[in-house]
Formats: C-alpha cells, structure tokens, sequence
C-alpha cells in the first residue's frame, strides 16, 4: 500500500492501538519519539505528523520537512537516546498542497528503550 493510502485510510480510521497523528509543524516532539518505542515494543503502528488530534490536516511547514525527517532517523539511530536503535525512514507525502511525515513503526525482536525507559503501547 502506497503512504498516500496509508495517509486515507488513517484519516478515515482516526486513532488506535496503531495510528497516532501528531501536528508537529516546525519540530519533533519527545512524545514522537515515546510513541515510536511504545508501538515497536507492541505490534508496530502508523504515525503522521501534520495531522493534529481533532484529525485536522494542519501539514509541516515545507522548509522544516527535510530537517524534521533528517533529525528523527539521527535520533532513531542514536544509542544514547535508542537501544537497539531503530532503522526507519520516515516517508514525505503531499496530500491536498499539505506535506505529512508518515513513520511506519514495525516490531521490534527485541525490547526498545527511549532515553532508558520502555514504553509500552496500550490504547490509543
């Protein structure tokens, strides 16, 4: 399934155990990074950045997406902040002249930790 689908198909679905939308337009929030653990550490998930929680397509600032995308794979890739760290690439995709960062999280063979604590994903 291509993002663009992924990005639909979530809007139509709202939050969940898998799916969690987060505005992030000019930075990453720590609870990105909280998220991406908790859902490597249960059954993987979907985030989107540039979708806040009422589902509004608020989109990331085009001269921050570059940027956002380079420090979330450094931060995933950091044993200081990650362990093991994570390899995923989070994908930019345009949806009605709005850009989105779509992280899809698989599971994890092992335990993950972010800045040494677990997370686990339990509910939305």
């Amino acid at each position: 399934m291509e993002m663009i689908e992924k990005l639909i198909n979530a809007i139509k679905t709202g939050e969940s155990v898998n799916i969690e939308f987060k505005s992030c337009t000019n930075k990453i929030s720590s609870s990105v990074y909280d998220t991406i653990c908790s859902f490597s550490n249960r059954s993987g998930g979907l985030i989107i950045l540039g979708v806040d929680d009422d589902m509004n397509l608020v989109g990331i600032n085009r001269n921050q997406i570059l940027d956002l995308k380079k420090n979330i794979i450094n931060s995933l890739c950091n044993k200081e902040l990650f362990l093991p760290t994570l390899r995923i690439e989070p994908e930019i995709v345009e949806f009605q002249e709005k850009f989105f960062l779509i992280i899809d999280v698989p599971i994890s063979q092992y335990p993950v930790r972010f800045k040494n604590h677990y997370f686990d994903r339990n509910g939305d």
